[in-house]
């Protein structure tokens, strides 16, 4: 496993030329503001994390005095993002209450599932109201100071149908890790991973082609993470790692550090 940037690597995976990837990634950035759609997952229901924010919806635990969802939807803000679908579910009349017209230099829609979906299932219902081709996905619960142009520069070199953000981590025990091959090509998924070793693990953000919608399971309900990923290695699904840390709150103590990180990077 190895990261993967740079336009020669770019290059030799895409078999398109540096001058057509550099067009390609300079066409994207011009249209960043515009034309990019960010779905954010803010459905899940949090039982972990009872004991800090009651029966509250988990992305609106406070860091400081703003929402956890109020950081990452600045954060998408910072780098050119304007338009933004929560996929709301549990308690999503609080959620939906709060952002709409929250941020008047956004445009925030909602797809609301009236049901657990699953995380696949949510983005699944959420897909419908994509305007752009290739767009971003991110856990509601989880964040990592990735560049999301970046990010998207290799999506657009490699031609992918989907990538997902890695971050490095001494111990992915809790989390699992992403197998990659020499041209940065998800290969496999591994569940647990013995402590203590350098590993790959998901971040949660996600960039999709949107023709990828055609290889969405036919159920409304399914995991995006073990029942969709899986299916579709081999497809164009490829990995972006990211030298940044990772935070996510889906834990009192892991809510504890990533309030700690997130204050230092808002200083």
């Amino acid at each position: 496993m190895r990261a993967t940037t740079g336009l020669k690597l770019y290059e030799e995976r895409s078999n398109l030329t540096q001058d057509q990837i550099v067009l390609l990634i300079a066409r994207w950035s011009l249209n960043m503001a515009i034309n990019t759609d960010f779905i954010i997952l803010c459905g899940g229901q949090g039982t972990r994390l009872r004991s800090v924010v009651g029966d509250s919806q988990k992305v609106m635990a406070a860091v400081g005095d703003e929402p956890f969802l109020d950081l990452l939807i600045k954060y998408i803000r910072a780098q050119g993002g304007r338009r933004v679908i929560l996929a709301t579910g549990y308690k999503a009349d609080d959620v939906e209450a709060h952002y709409d017209g929250r941020f008047k230099d956004m445009t925030i829609e909602f797809s609301r599932e009236e049901e657990p979906l699953g995380t696949g299932g949510a983005i699944k219902r959420a897909w419908s109201k994509i305007q752009s081709e290739n767009f971003f996905v991110l856990n509601g619960d989880s964040f990592c100071p990735i560049e999301f142009e970046t990010m998207m520069d290799l999506h657009i070199a490699y031609q992918s149908a989907a990538t997902v953000a890695l971050a490095k981590v001494e111990d992915g025990q809790d989390y699992g890790s992403v197998m990659l091959d020499d041209a940065g090509c998800v290969t496999a998924f591994q569940e647990k991973v013995p402590t203590g070793n350098l590993t790959y693990v998901n971040t949660g953000i996600y960039c999709f082609r949107d023709d990828l919608k055609k290889e969405l399971p036919s159920t409304r309900k399914f995991s995006l993470e073990r029942d969709f990923f899986p299916s579709i290695i081999g497809k164009g699904f490829c990995g972006y790692v990211a030298d940044k840390s990772f935070h996510d709150i889906g834990t009192p103590e892991r809510y504890k550090e990533a309030v700690q990180q997130m204050r230092k990077l808002w200083e």
